[in-house]
């Protein structure tokens, strides 16, 4: 062991200062004068050396000090200039060692940092993979403690199997430490380019303020749908014109929506002899004026009027010949830092764009993007997601090359990015519900809760397909030793 081994100058100066002290003279003042570095014993500059690896697996470098080692149980460094290996067995043998060494057997066993090659890379994928599942499905982590036994079980031929090793505790530093921090840098890296909104569930919806504009026309054409003459509703772009309290204006006693387990009901009580006809009529005639009395409040509560909802209507597709460009120019004006379209020429340009939209034919959106956009559908109307049209739109190209609809699909989004109901937060409340039940109480909110709920919300293709990039590989790799060095830090 290559050991450099320097005497102190001030121990040669002392033992120098002892002998003057047999013989006293004149010079008494070099006997008080002693240098503090004397007192001890002598210390050696004794450097790290790399195969004490081999004989104490649980020390590691330090590489801004060669004259120190980190203790991986302990997670503090300790110097081994003195005595080099020597020193690493003194603190082996002291009490905070020992403790630390008693804690961690009794803990899940938790790996280092190990160094790269084919199968331990693919260990470590299959250990993200398997992580993201469980995540995603809703499913305990406890279930990785028996996964680990299982798959050395059943598949005793596969490498890959053989050295599986994610527990609980591994599992859940996977998910916190390397799946979800990614997932979340990738969403502020989108946020930082695309426009978004942020979306707040209130616990009651008493004031109009908190009700999106872009619900009310779907939920006001819904409504009216279910005792309206379609055509009634199709010749009025303002519902405060709609006729719907004549009873020539609405649908026949045959066609208006009561259900059908209640229709069944009704016609097989006729049927028996239990009701007549006249009964029958009452009760259409209470629907009657059940519905009309739930118009007439909507009409009266609901912001129909908003500039926003009014203007917002050019994005539906099968209404654009009745747009205007002045609602195009509703949202230029509004949203203008992020629709910077505001100069004449870019207007004309937005002009041109948004007349070439109109003129576009139904069959210009081919009949797979209109088959995935439906959404709902009743005996007389289709309904689309109008987001994935759109989407579709922003893909077309102009015969030079460039983006067909470059500047309106930019305004389309932003009208789009709204939020049109509150449906995404309570669907974030519903997967709390199934994750932090009566049988996993302890799941932090701002630790592995946020990190599944992270992935849930960003995943979209099936678990298998799910392929983990390197960032989430590399950072995989040191999760659990970060998660040792916190957890013992406290």
């Amino acid at each position: 062991m290559a050991v450099r081994a320097e005497r102190l100058a001030s121990v040669d100066q002392d033992v120098e200062s002892d002998a003057d002290d047999e013989n006293p003279g004149p010079s008494t003042s070099k006997k008080q004068k002693m240098s503090a570095k004397s007192v001890g014993a002598a210390k050696y500059r004794t450097k790290f050396q790399k195969e004490w690896l081999k004989v104490y697996p649980f020390v590691q470098e330090v590489k801004d000090n060669p004259h120190k080692f980190l203790c991986n149980i302990c997670m503090r460094q300790v110097a081994c200039d003195h005595q080099g290996k020597h020193d690493i067995e003194r603190h082996m043998e002291k009490a905070m060692h020992q403790a630390n060494v008693k804690q961690m057997k009794g803990q899940t066993t938790l790996g280092f940092q190990v160094e790269s090659s084919p199968i331990n890379e693919q260990v470590i994928r299959a250990e993200v993979k398997v992580a993201h599942m469980l995540a995603q499905h809703n499913v305990p982590l406890s279930l990785a403690d028996e996964l680990t036994p299982l798959f050395h079980d059943i598949f005793p031929d596969s490498d890959i199997a053989k050295n599986f090793s994610s527990r609980r505790t591994k599992t859940a530093c996977i998910l916190n430490g390397a799946i979800a921090p990614v997932l979340q840098q990738n969403l502020v890296n989108t946020m930082k380019t695309c426009p978004f909104t942020l979306a707040i569930d209130g616990s009651t919806d008493t004031g109009v303020e908190k009700m999106n504009p872009l619900t009310i026309q779907s939920f006001l054409t819904k409504l009216g749908s279910k005792f309206v003459l379609v055509r009634n509703i199709k010749s009025v772009s303002d519902y405060s014109a709609l006729k719907y309290t004549d009873e020539r204006d609405q649908l026949p006693d045959h066609n208006i929506f009561i259900g059908i387990t209640t229709r069944s009901a009704l016609n097989k009580r006729l049927e028996d002899g239990d009701i007549s006809t006249r009964d029958m009529k009452c009760f259409y005639n209470s629907v009657r004026a059940f519905y009309t009395t739930a118009m007439n409040y909507a009409l009266k509560n609901l912001p129909i009027n908003d500039p926003m909802l009014i203007n917002a209507t050019f994005v539906n597709y099968d209404t654009k010949d009745d747009a205007t460009f002045s609602q195009v120019e509703y949202f230029v004006q509004r949203f203008g830092e992020l629709l910077p379209f505001t100069p004449a020429r870019e207007l004309e340009l937005l002009q041109e764009e948004f007349t070439d939209y109109q003129l576009l034919m139904h069959d210009a959106i081919p009949s797979d993007v209109w088959n995935k956009a439906v959404t709902d559908e009743d005996e007389h109307t289709t309904y689309h997601r109008m987001d994935i049209v759109w989407h579709h739109l922003s893909s077309l190209k102009a015969p030079d090359g460039n983006p067909r609809f470059n500047r309106l699909s930019k305004i389309a989004k932003v009208v789009l990015v709204i939020p049109h109901s509150n449906a995404q937060e309570e669907r974030i409340f519903s997967m709390v519900r199934k994750n932090k039940t009566c049988f996993r109480p302890n799941l932090d909110p701002k630790g592995t809760l946020s990190s599944i709920l992270t992935v849930k919300l960003a995943t979209k293709q099936e678990c298998h397909q799910y392929e983990p990039t390197k960032e989430v590989l590399n950072k995989a790799k040191s999760a659990t030793w970060e998660y040792n060095k916190q957890h013992h830090n406290q």
